[in-house]
């Protein structure tokens, strides 16, 4: 168990074989997991959102983070803004029902396809709705909203010069290719507040990026 690892044991809730979510979620417990990641589609076996990541949580699971829909994604990047906002508007469910859900983490395909379209600013303006939903989540009426992520801010600049790797901690981008698009993970403030990271040489917070 997480307690003998130190560390939670996860795995994606759809592991290969077409079953009950109930009963895949069963399953994954029976094998020894502490957590799962849910496909967030409303009404999956008849349940929404809130319901699936309630019943992860019966089975004694955690939900790590959820994977949203990307079936529109690429219309992000696309003339069309009826099409771009559809796509937004979905994202920005997500990431409400995240929050009722108390589910920290939602991972975002920003492209997807062999041939996606080219990244463009029209992106990152459609996508910050998304991100300040996110970060409006759990914030009381009267409360002044914060600056504009830093995440965000270091993601979309990193797209809008992807061979700069610094944006990405020096790592190569292995996550960006044919088939695989880009991906962005966002946090829920409400449900996970990001905890001060600090630097071992200067006892310094670190910057997300």
């Amino acid at each position: 168990m997480e307690k003998d690892r130190g560390f939670p044991l996860s795995i994606f809730a759809w592991f290969g074989y077409a079953l009950p979510l109930a009963e895949s979620l069963g399953k994954i417990r029976a094998a020894g997991f502490d957590a799962v990641l849910l496909w967030w589609s409303d009404g999956l076996d008849g349940l929404s959102r809130i319901d699936q990541a309630a019943l992860a949580r019966r089975n004694g699971l955690e939900v790590e983070n959820a994977h949203a829909p990307y079936d529109r994604c690429n219309d992000l990047w696309l003339p069309g803004e009826e099409r771009a906002r559809a796509a937004a508007g979905e994202l920005i469910a997500c990431v409400e029902d995240c929050a009722a859900a108390e589910v920290k983490t939602l991972v975002v395909h920003l492209t997807d396809g062999a041939a996606p379209p080219p990244c463009s600013p029209l992106g990152p303006l459609r996508l910050r709705p998304v991100v300040e939903t996110a970060e409006r989540q759990g914030r009381p009426a009267g409360i002044r909203k914060s600056a504009p992520s830093a995440a965000f801010e270091a993601g979309t600049r990193y797209i809008r010069q992807p061979g700069r790797r610094s944006m990405l901690r020096q790592r190569p981008p292995s996550w960006v290719g044919p088939g695989n698009g880009l991906a962005l993970r966002i946090r829920v403030p409400a449900v996970c507040p990001p905890p001060p990271r600090q630097r071992r040489d200067t006892g310094q917070p670190r910057r997300p990026f």
